[in-house]
């Protein structure tokens, strides 16, 4: 938003999105973008790791609507089967992917979140079997599961397309496949200057440190050796990973493995129960939906007050009014702007703690 018409600007909403309307602005992309109306939202999951959106364009024609998704590039790229470049659409070869996924090693190597970028036609007949039922079903701009929202007003003069909240749910599989793969953004998010020492402190303390992120494992590994929950060059462990072991490996890793990526909302619990099962008094904290139940299991479950939803809020045992509080150091350890999707749990070494 432009602030009292002076040519200063106030971010209002996510930062991940802010940054990405910032870039647009500076390299001109977004007069496009303003060149098409919202028809439906597919939104972010941790089990997707995408977020879409149905968009057609302004003067009617819809046989120009499009799909566009962003989302971790390493997940979009599979689902990508062509590459933009030159203006001009081709097959994309194994190459393209070697090329892309060196590029998110690079970037995540140095700290940066990197979000891929894709798109694919919709034609006239795919929006007509998302439309609504004579019956009425109500339409919806926001689709998922318990998450729906009417189209906007805009929207609903501007168009007749009223596309059903259910059908666009149960296609988000095939809506979002055979992409055309645009290109990737990397975004940097310094941690705050006092986390580094209000790790230290927690580990002099005898409080292990662990950091649970849906980014990219290099861009995971490199923020906690930065901060010192790790050694620098020390391993991440992701979902993927955790999914294939075994009681007994899993117990050996999270004995071990200080840091987590590219997980879903059951890893996490997954982690909190294994270190419970070596004794370990956990302390979690978490700000949404997909942490409630993680945080409920864990001896001391703190919900960050400003941004937490009442539901996580509800199964803690204790909620932070700010997210930089100086008081309890769980607050320092939580988001540095809003943008970092990083967790962090206290293993605490003896249940005396507990006291």
């Amino acid at each position: 938003q432009s602030g009292s018409g002076q040519g200063h600007w106030q971010s209002v909403g996510d930062p991940t999105e802010v940054s990405l309307i910032v870039a647009a602005r500076k390299v001109g992309a977004d007069a496009k973008a303003d060149g098409y109306r919202r028809l439906a939202e597919i939104p972010f999951t941790s089990e997707r790791k995408l977020m879409s959106v149905l968009a057609a364009p302004r003067d009617g024609s819809e046989g120009q609507s499009r799909l566009f998704c962003k989302g971790a590039p390493d997940v979009l790229l599979g689902r990508c089967d062509r590459i933009l470049e030159d203006s001009q659409v081709r097959p994309m070869t194994s190459a393209d992917r070697e090329r892309i996924l060196a590029q998110v090693s690079h970037l995540s190597g140095d700290a940066y979140r990197t979000l891929g970028q894709a798109f694919r036609p919709v034609s006239g007949q795919e929006l007509s079997s998302l439309t609504e039922d004579d019956e009425g079903e109500r339409p919806s701009s926001t689709i998922g599961t318990g998450q729906t929202d009417r189209l906007s007003k805009e929207t609903q003069r501007a168009s007749a397309v009223l596309l059903s909240a259910d059908k666009v749910f149960q296609e988000s599989a095939h809506l979002e496949s055979d992409l055309i793969w645009a290109g990737m953004v990397g975004i940097i998010d310094p941690p705050r200057t006092e986390v580094r020492q209000a790790v230290a402190q927690a580990h002099s303390a005898g409080i292990r440190t662990i950091m649970i992120t849906g980014d990219h494992p290099f861009t995971a590994a490199r923020i906690a050796g930065d901060l010192g929950i790790t050694e620098p060059g020390g391993p991440a462990c992701t979902g993927e990973q955790l999914d294939a072991m075994d009681a007994d490996q899993l117990r050996e890793t999270t004995s071990k493995v200080s840091v987590y990526a590219r997980v879903a909302p059951e890893h996490k619990l997954k982690i909190v129960e294994s270190l419970q099962d070596q004794g370990k008094v956990v302390a979690m904290t978490g700000d949404g939906v997909n942490d409630a139940p993680a945080v409920k299991a864990a001896d001391i479950g703190v919900a960050m007050g400003i941004t937490g939803t009442e539901v996580t809020k509800e199964s803690t045992t204790s909620a932070s009014s700010c997210a930089t509080c100086s008081a309890p150091t769980w607050a320092r350890f939580s988001r540095s702007s809003g943008a970092w999707s990083l967790r962090v749990f206290w293993a605490y070494r003896s249940p005396a703690w507990r006291a």
